[in-house]
């Protein structure tokens, strides 16, 4: 079968369940990766540790250690705080961060700006294909990743991914690209597929024609939403999903800041060092041991 570039054997939450046996056996010390093979239930020889290994480290959970003895695998600090850290918040800023380092993933987030909506399966496993050099059940299996990366991840909440690896709300139609400041001023759903929200400075917005406004006074201010005097079934529950979102969004910036007001969310600190390739494809894999040549 054709090789396929380097993508992850597994998706960020079954990696997490990898990385938590590390945790549970050895927090935050360095563990044989023989040792770790068993613990995941697999022989210390078996192809599929070599994707493991390779697709922990692609995702920032865990790096690689060598000494005159055998190889150890060792959880990264972001991974220990992730399963150390009880804030709710904090957590699920971590998750987005593990969720787009592999580089396909970045890749096709923001260079194929797949965002949080992906095309059509046939248009992704095609670009996936034609494009980017996958096999068919590479481009499958990578699509499938990407996909309950975003779900798992929380990033259909999320506009926009900087080249780090970090979050941002997206910017409002027609705004630069770069126009992602914190401002003060009415808060506005972005008009685009995804449930976006960008913090918009200036006067609350007209509505156009066959629009309407409606306002809704709070302390700090008026929060003003402006729709489509008709809409479709579909279309209303689309907006009844965004507004969800905006609502536990602001709930937990709310909670965060010890209840003394609702702020844009502030975006996820940047991982370090950027994003490093290093998953394994799960074809042409099989025969490679643990040697430097794997791209951990």
């Amino acid at each position: 079968m054709e090789k396929s570039p380097n993508y992850p054997f597994l998706g960020l939450e079954k990696a997490l369940g990898r990385a938590e046996t590390i945790y549970k056996a050895a927090q935050s010390h360095a563990m044989p990766i023989t040792v770790a093979a068993k613990g995941w239930g697999y022989s210390p020889n078996s192809s599929a540790v070599v994707r493991i290994v390779g697709t922990l480290k692609a995702y920032g959970l865990t790096d690689i250690q060598r000494d005159s003895a055998e190889r150890k695998i060792k959880l990264t600090d972001q991974a220990l705080r992730y399963f150390r850290d009880e804030r709710a918040e904090v957590r699920q800023e971590l998750l987005r961060e593990f969720a787009l380092r592999p580089k396909i993933l970045l890749r096709l987030w923001k260079s194929s700006s797949w965002g949080s909506n992906p095309p059509s399966d046939e248009v992704a496993r095609s670009h996936l294909k034609v494009d980017l050099g996958y096999n068919e059940r590479a481009a499958r299996s990578v699509l499938d990743i990407y996909k309950k990366n975003i779900a798992f991840a929380g990033l259909a909440e999320v506009g926009s991914v900087d080249e780090g690896g970090e979050t941002a709300c997206a910017p409002e139609e027609g705004d630069a690209p770069d126009a992602r400041e914190q401002g003060s001023g009415a808060f506005r759903l972005a008009a685009s597929a995804s449930p976006a929200v960008s913090a918009v400075a200036g006067e609350a917005p007209s509505p156009g024609e066959n629009m309407r406004r409606a306002v809704f006074p709070v302390g700090e201010g008026d929060v003003t939403l402006v729709f489509p005097d008709k809409m479709s079934r579909e279309s209303f529950e689309d907006l009844r999903g965004y507004l969800d979102i905006f609502l536990k969004r602001q709930e937990r910036a709310a909670l965060a800041s010890g209840g003394g007001g609702a702020s844009a969310p502030a975006a996820a600190d940047a991982a370090d060092g950027g994003v490093e390739e290093g998953g394994v494809s799960g074809e042409g894999q099989g025969g490679e041991g643990l040697g430097d040549d794997v791209p951990f």
